[in-house]
């Protein structure tokens, strides 16, 4: 009987989490398995490959007493689910993808395998903006979700974090970098690009807190470089009125092109100069290798995680975390003598090679670290 892996994952909307799901999904299917993609919401943004199984669970959350009905529901829905794949198909193992689904995969008793993919630094996105009891009640419940579970961490940051400032104490944690297409990626890049803005600098993500647009456009403010900034995200209106309104106060409003979300962000990212990060904290950020494999070079906060193991040959590009003036500094400088890029460097991200990394680990084979 062929072999079956199964994702699942809060929804295939339009982050970086989703993507990686796809990708590890093709890769799998490429060598031969069965593979199923289970969504907790029905919220597609991507193109779902050809023969990949899709189930979605539908989940509406309901208010007050309600919620508690509808999240009972959800979980059994799901167990269901989980149970006829596992009982029909010969399942070799499950990777449950974002904190919704993890925290139902931990709480259903599952006939396979199962490891979950830790896509971000818990400690700076759920215990450090919390305090007191908000945060001692936010920690028991990373606890319960994660402690004696196979964890996957997607940097060696975001491993330490698990360990060390959230505390969680899992059965197993490795290391494995995000899955990326290198070779689409380069097809898409090369696509004909007909926006004819000139000149630009490039940042590609959600229009969130943590990525620190503020810091990224004061700091293009400050470098006094004449071009364009593309910013590249999810449509937010309320969030792209936040920004124009800083921008119109830094004196750069005409710099700012808002674009909205893009299938091919590909090309976008090749036809740049540059390509920034500002974020505050990450947990393996995905525009960082596909701005690479785009051909563009990047300059980046020096935040957890990711960018210093990426960019870990070229120290420089990175200023630390919502440093303005060091920010400045390196997008003046890296816009008009851009940093050559070592493309064989992203060979260790590819699908191919990731997955085998995960094969290894379903295997028994993967490098272990200890607790």
């Amino acid at each position: 009987m062929t072999e079956t892996i199964i994702f699942t994952i809060d929804s295939l909307g339009d982050g970086g989490a989703e993507k990686s799901v796809l990708a590890l999904s093709s890769g799998f299917q490429k060598i031969g398995f069965k593979v199923f993609i289970i969504t907790i919401k029905d919220h597609v943004v991507y193109e779902i490959p050809e023969n990949i199984h899709y189930i979605s669970m539908n989940f509406t959350k309901g208010l007050g007493f309600y919620r508690i009905l509808t999240d009972l529901k959800l979980k059994f829905k799901l167990e269901q689910h989980l149970k006829k794949i596992t009982e029909t198909h010969n399942v070799r193992a499950l990777f449950s993808n974002l904190i919704f689904s993890d925290t139902l995969i931990s709480s259903i008793t599952l006939n396979c395998s199962a490891f979950f993919i830790i896509r971000n630094n818990y400690g700076a996105k759920f215990l450090k903006p919390r305090k007191g009891l908000r945060r001692l009640v936010k920690w028991r419940k990373l606890k319960k979700i994660y402690d004696g579970k196979n964890l996957i961490s997607l940097s060696d940051g975001i491993k330490e974090d698990m360990l060390n400032c959230v505390k969680i104490r899992p059965q197993s944690i490795r290391t494995v970098n995000n899955a990326f297409p290198i070779g689409d990626i380069e097809l898409l890049a090369n696509e004909p690009f007909t926006h004819g803005i000139g000149d630009y600098i490039i940042n590609v993500g959600r229009f969130g807190i943590q990525k620190r647009h503020d810091v990224l456009l004061k700091a293009f403010a400050k470098s006094g470089v004449k071009c364009q900034m593309v910013l590249l995200g999810s449509e937010d209106k309320a969030a792209e009125k936040k920004i124009m309104d800083l921008a119109r106060n830094l004196g750069i409003k005409n710099q700012i092109v808002i674009p909205g979300f893009q299938m091919n962000p590909y090309n976008w990212m090749k036809n740049a100069r540059l390509f920034v990060l500002s974020s505050d904290f990450e947990g393996f950020p995905r525009v960082v290798v596909e701005a690479l494999a785009s051909g563009t070079p990047v300059i980046s906060t020096d935040c957890p995680s990711g960018p210093s193991e990426i960019l870990k040959d070229f120290p420089e590009l990175l200023s630390p975390i919502g440093d303005v003036d060091a920010l400045a500094k390196n997008i003046a400088r890296y816009y008009h003598l851009p940093p050559e890029i070592n493309k064989d460097n992203l060979k260790n991200y590819d699908i191919d090679t990731v997955v085998k990394k995960l094969e290894a680990i379903i295997d028994g084979r993967g490098k272990q670290a200890s607790n």
